[in-house]
């Protein structure tokens, strides 16, 4: 009862955030909620602001949505769960961790939300304490606590020029470039780039609500939010980002090419989301954060649709996740597959669903930049793959899948109440807000040619998915290669495992040196104390003693 509460909760937060939306976007205003919280005269004060503008206000609308539903799906899927009630309090904390992050403009808020994200992402991943989730939750815990702890060191550096507030690092001169390494350390590892992207399919081992809510719209977008927001301190160092743009463009190659041979439904969706987060830091870096910001609101809705719909099939065929042991898919929910048809179509860029029109103007914005023709046909190649894999995916779940013992699902008229929302977001919201904040984009004009590149890209990864079907031998070495995203599954793991095991040798010495001779020197001076404690008890016997025959003497 609880998850219905909650997901009417969020609902009407959504209704109300659209009146913010009306103000801050058409109106053209903005809001500030300051809060003073320390202050030192003129020397030293630290205010706390939420910030009310028309990006966290979309955001959050997205965020609102998403949960709504996600609570609603949580009622039936959890429904058999002894410990549900531990879950609705985790889901509900990193929701709200998320909301600190948008809407902070200052780092000690931006940090407590951060380090929200991380704490729960981790108790949510190993949910299920399996020996799988376990693993899972200290590579993503330890991942994360890396870009924490980036994301600290550019806190310190900010508190060294007694400066909090984002809106105020524009004022300031000699920004080290210890800043910048540390905050795109934070960034970077918290939105899964490389060579921080293993934790990402890992944390598939938590229940697939969590999934839907961090791929879509919470833990793996606050990276990317965030460098928008800082994106004014980027722009002006060219070497910088070329350099990211580099390493966005390996998250997307190696991204595809794992999802191009996996056969876990919820770990290709998880690729197919690292490549996307790859698409949104190269057009950040490439100079357009507001065209970042409108592929995250758009992407948000057709991925989350995609993971929901992967629960109700994974629900509905006994928790398998093989989509090779999907049967007869059609009569489980006819419904739900054409919503995930559709989704993945917008994950395709298929005209004219919502993800088509976020990729058609980035990939145009980056058809205008002065790139090499090397580095736009890769890009080129990559969105193909997207094609391809999004292909595979339904081919082998609905068309090729094998015979499986099965369990229909039973809410169908709830499920399809549930999907409403977002699957309307998913044919209407792209064309909407492409209508809505055109004014805001830099806008090109181009050939019919040109306008053409994007639609025969999708011919080419159909005619990759086409040559798939018909291929009989596979390099299994090399599938080996990318169901490890070459190897960095195992290199990530390696360097965990040797930072525990050594952080544990570091403990049980550091225990030794306590014991041994920090608590020994402690009784040592405690012994002298004792000592000294009492000899001053012996001079106060004595002295009262003489000052009592003094007393006598004197009397008589």
């Amino acid at each position: 009862m609880y998850f219905i509460f909650f997901s009417y909760v969020f609902l009407m937060k959504g209704f109300l955030l659209l009146l913010l939306i009306y103000l801050t976007f058409m109106e053209e205003k903005l809001f500030i909620l300051e809060w003073s919280l320390v202050s030192f005269n003129f020397f030293f004060e630290m205010k706390f602001y939420f910030y009310f503008d028309f990006i966290s206000n979309f955001f959050m609308l997205i965020v609102s949505l998403i949960s709504s539903v996600v609570f609603y799906f949580s009622w039936g899927y959890m429904s058999s769960d002894k410990t549900k009630n531990k879950f609705l309090f985790l889901t509900v904390l990193f929701v709200f961790s998320m909301y600190l992050v948008i809407l902070s403009l200052n780092m000690p808020i931006i940090m407590i939300g951060w380090d929200g994200l991380g704490i729960v992402s981790y108790f949510l991943v190993i949910y299920y304490n399996s020996d799988y989730s376990n693993y899972s939750g200290i590579v993503t815990v330890m991942t994360n606590r890396l870009g924490d702890i980036g994301m600290m060191f550019s806190f310190f550096l900010l508190l060294n020029m007694n400066c909090f507030d984002m809106n105020l690092l524009n004022q300031l001169k000699g920004l080290d470039w210890f800043f910048f390494f540390f905050l795109i350390l934070g960034c970077f590892t918290k939105s899964a780039q490389f060579p921080f992207s293993a934790w990402l399919p890992l944390a598939m081992a938590a229940p697939t609500p969590i999934s839907s809510l961090v791929h879509s719209s919470t833990l793996v977008t606050a990276g990317v939010y965030l460098f928008i927001r800082f994106s004014f301190l980027f722009k002006n160092d060219s070497v910088l980002v070329f350099n990211l743009l580099l390493l966005s463009g390996l998250t997307m190659l190696v991204s595809a090419l794992s999802a191009s041979v996996e056969y876990d439904i919820k770990k290709i969706i998880a690729y197919s989301t690292l490549s996307q987060l790859g698409l949104m830091m190269m057009v950040l870096m490439a100079g357009d954060e507001i065209l970042a910001f409108y592929h995250i609101l758009t992407h948000a809705l057709f991925k989350a649709l995609m993971f929901l719909c992967s629960g109700v099939f994974i629900h509905s065929c006994l928790d398998n996740q093989d989509i090779r042991k999907y049967s007869d898919s059609l009569n489980i929910n006819f419904f739900a597959i054409n919503v995930f048809f559709i989704s993945s179509l917008s994950l395709m860029g298929f005209p004219f669903l919502s993800g088509f029109y976020s990729k058609d103007l980035i990939l145009e914005f980056i058809y205008s930049l002065n790139f090499s023709g090397y580095y736009m046909s890769f890009l080129m190649i990559l969105t193909s793959m997207t094609t391809f894999y999004s292909l595979r995916l339904v081919y082998l779940s609905f068309v090729a899948s094998k015979n499986f013992s099965k369990m229909l699902y039973s809410d169908k008229v709830s499920l399809m109440n549930m999907f409403f929302f977002l699957f309307l977001g998913v044919v209407f919201l792209g064309g909407s807000l492409n209508w809505l904040i055109m004014e805001k984009f830099e806008l090109g004009f181009f050939s019919v040619s040109v306008k053409l590149i994007n639609v025969n890209l999708m011919v080419l990864g159909f005619m990759i998915f086409y040559i798939f079907l018909k291929l009989k031998k596979i390099n299994f070495l090399m599938v080996n290669y990318m169901l490890n995203m070459f190897f960095l599954m195992k290199f990530q793991g390696l360097i965990f495992n040797f930072l525990i095991k050594n952080s544990m040798y570091f403990y049980y010495h550091s225990e030794y040196f306590l014991e041994n001779f920090s608590v020994n020197s402690f009784k040592f001076y405690l012994g002298k104390m004792n000592f000294f404690i009492s000899l001053i008890k012996l001079l106060s016997v004595y002295i009262s003693v003489l000052i009592l025959i003094f007393i006598v003497v004197i009397l008589f």
